[in-house]
């Protein structure tokens, strides 16, 4: 092992050929151009983000990406995995970690068995892989503090689905020269950090684009990969459409987990992308150009429940704040109003008096520019 370990430890899709004795395409094997273009991308850039369709083998490249780290770093590598759920990371991605270490103990049985958990994989104190859910991360922000390594691989399963504060304690572990940041996900959402990773060009982030076409099963239209995107899946799922009378390339389910595109347009949507966009553009445009300047706010309240007490301002016809509240008392909406009708200079405040009206009479009591409205009452003028 040792002579062969030397001819080919600077090359990972070598190593994957030797130890796990997986094949390219070309030669008549599994591993497909996708998964070694994740795979080399994650050792030749600090930051890869996968943007995919329905079933292009991105945990099954993130399994054997992980062991692969692992043996080429010298017993000094770590690997943190991370994703919205527990069965993401323990029942997708470290359940392909398990079956690769498998077929990696056939042929060399010296590696131990009870180094691989269901979370987790450890070849020593300082070389190992662990899961993580985004859960645990957020309710305990530190969750991730000390997992440092001059050689560190952080991987994000279904990025999409993972929330900004995540994303910024990850830049705590790529402090080593050697780190690196992968992303897995489907273009579901047109917003979030994993969306700007793929649209944004200046953030750094080696994009990988596979849409279905790419799959070898629907390119050669047999199966060569089980469980990879088949035509007749394809087929079917654009025969459904088309007889909802919708053009496949039109429908935001189809464009997100057919062509790996963020979704534009759908005629399904009640808010189409196109007009957000159009809106912000808008938005953009008055505030650039208002010239009415008259600062006003609005109060819309509540107290038990999951209703939420409101408070908005705006300067002509753009709005400055919104600052939500749930379960607040009388006084300290009063005193936020108050603080708001201060601070703002606002010039008029309009406050929903249905559920409490004492809040209108305390403010005007103290001279405070206030309106009360019944929103839910009746129009005393049919």
């Amino acid at each position: 092992m040792k002579d062969a370990w030397s001819q080919i430890k600077t090359d990972p899709i070598k190593v994957i050929e030797k130890f796990f004795g997986i094949k390219t395409l070309e030669d008549g094997g599994t591993l497909w151009t996708g998964a070694r273009d994740i795979i080399s991308s994650t050792f030749q850039n600090r930051k890869t983000v996968v943007n995919a369709g329905h079933a292009m083998s991105k945990d099954w490249s993130a399994g054997l990406l992980i062991i692969t780290w692992l043996l080429m770093h010298g017993g000094r590598s770590k690997v943190v995995v991370t994703a919205p759920t527990a069965s993401q990371v323990k029942d997708v991605i470290f359940s392909e970690v398990e079956k690769q270490y498998l077929i990696l103990r056939q042929r060399f049985p010296e590696f131990r068995r009870d180094a691989l958990t269901t979370r987790g994989l450890k070849f020593g104190p300082e070389c190992f892989a662990m899961g993580l859910t985004t859960k645990e991360t957020n309710e305990m922000v530190g969750k991730f503090q000390g997992r440092h390594s001059e050689n560190m691989l952080v991987i994000m399963s279904e990025a999409q689905a993972i929330d900004s504060t995540i994303f910024k304690q990850i830049r705590g572990l790529m402090t080593s020269p050697n780190s690196r940041l992968l992303e897995l996900g489907n273009p579901l959402v047109c917003f979030g950090d994993y969306f700007d990773h793929c649209t944004n060009p200046s953030l750094g982030y080696n994009v990988i684009h596979l849409p279905v076409h790419k799959s070898p099963n629907i390119v050669h239209g047999r199966e060569i990969i089980p469980g990879m995107a088949s035509k007749i899946w394809l087929d079917e799922f654009e025969q459904e459409l088309k007889e909802q009378g919708v053009e496949p390339n039109e429908d935001a389910e189809y464009q997100s987990r057919a062509l790996a595109e963020f979704p534009q347009q759908s005629s399904s949507a009640w808010i189409p992308l196109s007009k957000i966009k159009a809106c912000v553009d808008g938005y953009r445009r008055i505030k650039r150009d208002s010239v009415d300047k008259l600062r006003v706010g609005g109060l819309d309240t509540a107290r038990k429940g999951n209703d939420e007490t409101v408070h908005v301002t705006l300067e002509g016809p753009v709005m400055m704040s919104m600052d939500c509240f749930k379960k607040v008392l009388t006084p300290e909406t009063v005193g936020w109003a108050r603080q708001l009708i201060d601070r703002m200079n606002l010039e008029g405040l309009a406050i929903d008096e249905g559920y409490n009206p004492g809040i209108v009479d305390w403010l005007a009591f103290e001279n405070m520019p206030v309106t009360g409205v019944s929103f839910g009452g009746s129009s005393p003028n049919e």
